[in-house]
């Protein structure tokens, strides 16, 4: 597979990418609702180290003109609230305590 702007990427490596995306749009969605996101705990376990693969120092994702934000401190919480954090997303965000 080619990314723009970042030339050939391995197909795992993109699958992998994808699966953390979905993962973490499903979380917004909860959150925006008001809940939280229910997700079978092998997904997590599986997508907790791809997270980190993809937001480690040096990746192309979350540098400068990358897709992430900058890591949210959350050493505890589930494997879920530390994905999110990884793609620079408060893990304790909800729509009563977003003070835009």
């Amino acid at each position: 597979m080619v990314l723009p702007d970042r030339g050939p990427t391995p197909t795992a490596r993109m699958l992998g990418i994808h699966l953390v995306d979905m993962l973490a749009h499903r979380w917004d969605l909860a959150r925006a609702l008001g809940t939280s996101p229910v997700v079978p705990e092998r997904l997590t376990d599986a997508a907790l180290p791809l997270a980190r693969a993809n937001t480690a120092p040096g990746s192309p994702l979350n540098g400068p003109g990358g897709v992430y934000r900058p890591p949210f401190a959350a050493e505890a919480g589930s494997a879920m609230d530390r994905i999110v954090a990884l793609l620079g997303r408060n893990p304790r965000w909800s729509p009563a305590n977003d003070r835009r």
